[in-house]
C-alpha cells in the first residue's frame, strides 16, 4: 500500500488535532520550541519528507546492519531464524535454552518460547504479522516496515531476571540523559555521569529509589553517541550485562510525543538541546 500525499495531509491534521486534545493548545508547527512540540513536528515532517532512513532504523532487523557498521557485531543479540511464515518458524527447536519470538515492526507482542504445544504462539505471531504499528499513533517511520518474525536469544540468559533497559537520550550526538527502564512506572533519570535527576516523563509520577552505577558506563555512552551521531535527537536503548553492552533499538518519537515531563521546565531544556533545523 503506497503512502499517498492525501494520506500525509490527513495524518498531519490528525497529529495536530491530537496534540491540541492532549495539551489544550495548538501545535506551533512552524516554530516548535519545546521538546514535546518538536517531537510532534518531527512526526509531521516524517510524513512530508518520507525519510526512508527512519524506517530502516526503526525496523528491528534492518537496523542491525547500521549497528554492525557503526559499533560492531559484538553488541548485537543472537538471532537463530527470521522469516514471514509462522508455520515455518522452528519454535520446537528453541523451546529450551532461553529464546524469544518477536516481530520487527512494532512495540511489544514478543513472547518467550516455552515447552509444550506451539500452536497458540504461532497464532499469536500470525496476528502480530497482520498489524501495522503505524495506525496506533501515526508514526510515519513504521508505515513501510515489511513485517517479519524472528527468534532471538534472551539477552539475560535462560531463567534469569529480566535485565535493566538503559535508554540513552541523545541530542546532536551527545548523551544528555539516561533513563533506566526496570518495567516499573518510575523509570528514573540520570545524567551521563550518573547523577540522579529530578525528572519524570509521566504526569504525576516520580521515582522514589536509586539505581547503582552500571559497569562500563563510559563505554555505553560512547557507543550510544556513535549510533546517535547523524540525528538531532534519538533515544538509544541498550542492555548492560555486567559490562557487556548489547544494543536494543533506536526510538525517534518516544511515546509518540505524549510526554508529561515533570518538572515542566525540562520540556524547555530538552527542546533547547534539539535544534529546529535538525528535526529530521
Amino acid at each position: 500500500m503506497a503512502f499517498t500525499e492525501a494520506m500525509g495531509r490527513w495524518a498531519e491534521g490528525q497529529i495536530c488535532a491530537h496534540y491540541e486534545r492532549q495539551f489544550g493548545c495548538r501545535l506551533p508547527l512552524h516554530r516548535p520550541r519545546s521538546f514535546r512540540e518538536k517531537l510532534f513536528a518531527r512526526m509531521v515532517l516524517l510524513h512530508r519528507r518520507r525519510c526512508r532512513q527512519y524506517t530502516l532504523l526503526s525496523d528491528k532487523l534492518a537496523v542491525r546492519s547500521y549497528v554492525c557498521q557503526t559499533i560492531g557485531t559484538q553488541h548485537l543479540t543472537t538471532i537463530a531464524w527470521a522469516g514471514r511464515d509462522p508455520k515455518a518458524a522452528p519454535l520446537e527447536r528453541h523451546r529450551e535454552g532461553g529464546w524469544i519470538a518477536k516481530t520487527n515492526h512494532g512495540c511489544g507482542g514478543h513472547q518467550p518460547i516455552c515447552e509444550g504445544d506451539q500452536l497458540p504462539l504461532r497464532m499469536h505471531l500470525h496476528q502480530q504479522l497482520h498489524q501495522n504499528y503505524y495506525w496506533l499513533a501515526l508514526e510515519a517511520q513504521y508505515f513501510h516496515i515489511q513485517p517479519q518474525l524472528y527468534i532471538e536469544r534472551l539477552v539475560q540468559g535462560h531463567r534469569q531476571p529480566e535485565p535493566l533497559n538503559y535508554r540513552l537520550w541523545c541530542f546532536q550526538g551527545r548523551v544528555e540523559l539516561i533513563q533506566v527502564d526496570d518495567s516499573s512506572l518510575f523509570n528514573p533519570f540520570y545524567s551521563p555521569s550518573w547523577e540522579p535527576l529530578e525528572l519524570s516523563y509521566r504526569h504525576g509520577i516520580q521515582s522514589s529509589y536509586r539505581c547503582s552505577t552500571p559497569p562500563s558506563l563510559r563505554l555505553m555512552v560512547k557507543l550510544a553517541e556513535a549510533l546517535a551521531a547523524p540525528f538531532g535527537f534519538v533515544r538509544v536503548d541498550m542492555y548492560n550485562l555486567g559490562g557487556r553492552i548489547v544494543f536494543g533499538e533506536l526510538t525517534f518519537t518516544p511515546l509518540a510525543g505524549c510526554l508529561w515531563l515533570q518538572p515542566e521546565a525540562w520540556d524547555t531544556v530538552l527542546g533547547d538541546w534539539w535544534p529546529i533545523e535538525a528535526l529530521v
